[in-house]
């Protein structure tokens, strides 16, 4: 149950912050003008907002879906069941570790059929713009937008009885309701005497905020190496399809393995555990926000592509002239939120850091059933909350200021 409400909660989290981004991208003018044609506001934002982001937001849903398959990896460290429980067993014993195969072609090959539906909805459910009257007589063009709108029905309300069936059969069994009292409690009474404003990282809670924003900024300059140049490779109408086909493979291939499989891997070879969880983390993020900025190119113009390289412009500049400078303000954003997860990263994966990342190691220990005191942890969740918190807020001012500049142009 607690997992279960882990699973939901961080979802909601990112999701929410993601469907905002989307939100925010698209022009209100359409919207306003509904508005004044005298439609409601829950009418406008259905028709001008909701249904052209509507194959954005499928996306996003599947892509939850994949994340939280690979987040049971990194879970299973703390005691979750499912294929990341094989995972960690294969990957944490070197007797065991050439079992390792089995679990993860089993993911590979569910990550891979995700990304043949998510392809399939978005190019046969959700492009109804793309069908040209003008090929076929009026009758069956109503039929197959009919039809498609029975399809998305369908799979709305088996996803609800799915949603439904999950959460009636999960088990409650092996809840605590003392534990859950006790920790209830202990979130509103946390014990801050573990913090002193003294000059050693082990006592002073800035110098551990300080710590965990440095990682974060490494990871994120690593991961932004990596995804331009994964993005470079994967955009179709620059590289064409094999090329483009050939990289998002490689792509999907990256972002299959859990980043604890690479930890185990490589933790024999690294002298610093820091540097690897920089590197791990950095180079496993850089494929899902390269898969992120892919999904924008979308709004790419073909044949001012074609034109460009008409006038002798190489793929390479017109990368750098015309692709960044037209997502620039997504991949900003995308930026941002990337420093938040990478802020976050610094406080989950503190398990794998051998109590270097003093927030998230300090959190581990504190909730240790050998050692359990709820009030020392939550003095360094709320830390860690009031940190994520403020990032938060500084992400939106930006993104906002970005908003207003693109208006008054």
């Amino acid at each position: 149950m607690a997992m279960t409400m882990v699973f939901l909660w961080f979802s909601w989290l990112w999701l929410h912050k993601y469907f905002l981004d989307a939100i925010n991208s698209i022009d209100p003018k359409f919207y306003f003008i509904s508005l004044n044609n005298g439609n409601s506001k829950i009418y406008a934002f259905f028709q001008e907002i909701f249904l052209k982001l509507l194959s954005r937001f499928s996306s996003l849903f599947i892509y939850s879906f994949e994340a939280n398959i690979r987040w049971g990896s990194i879970l299973s460290a703390l005691g979750l069941s499912g294929i990341g429980a094989l995972i960690h067993f294969s990957g944490s014993a070197d007797y065991t570790f050439d079992q390792i195969g089995i679990p993860l072609i089993i993911l590979f090959i569910f990550i891979i059929f995700l990304e043949i539906i998510s392809f399939l909805i978005n190019k046969y459910l959700f492009e109804d713009q793309n069908i040209k009257i003008t090929k076929f007589d009026y009758g069956t063009a109503v039929k197959v937008i009919s039809l498609k709108k029975i399809i998305k029905n369908i799979l709305f309300i088996v996803l609800i009885i799915l949603s439904i069936v999950f959460l009636s059969t999960t088990n409650l069994s092996r809840t605590s309701l003392d534990k859950t009292h006790e920790f209830f409690l202990s979130t509103f009474s946390p014990d801050w005497s573990v913090f002193k404003f003294d000059n050693t990282l082990q006592n002073n809670p800035l110098l551990q905020i300080l710590q965990s924003l440095y990682y974060a900024l490494i990871s994120l300059i690593v991961m932004l190496i990596f995804s331009f140049i994964i993005f470079y490779w994967s955009i179709f109408k620059l590289h064409g399809l094999k090329t483009s086909f050939t990289f998002k493979v490689f792509n999907t291939f990256i972002r299959l393995f859990p980043s604890v499989v690479f930890i185990y891997t490589f933790n024999p070879l690294a002298n610093d555990p820091i540097t690897l969880l920089v590197f791990v983390l950095g180079i496993h993020s850089s494929s899902s926000f390269s898969k992120r900025l892919y999904e924008i190119t979308d709004t790419l113009d073909f044949e001012f592509i074609e034109n460009l390289k008409i006038q002798s412009y190489s793929k390479f500049k017109i990368y750098i002239y015309y692709v960044i400078p037209t997502i620039k303000k997504d991949l900003i954003t995308l930026s941002l939120f990337a420093f938040e997860m990478s802020f976050r990263s610094a406080i989950t994966y503190a398990i794998f850091s051998a109590n270097t990342l003093k927030i998230g190691s300090y959190i581990n220990h504190y909730l240790n059933p050998i050692k359990y005191q709820p009030q020392k942890a939550m003095s360094y969740i709320w830390i860690a909350t009031f940190s994520i918190f403020i990032l938060n807020l500084l992400t939106d001012l930006i993104v906002k200021n970005l908003n207003n500049k693109k208006v008054r142009t």
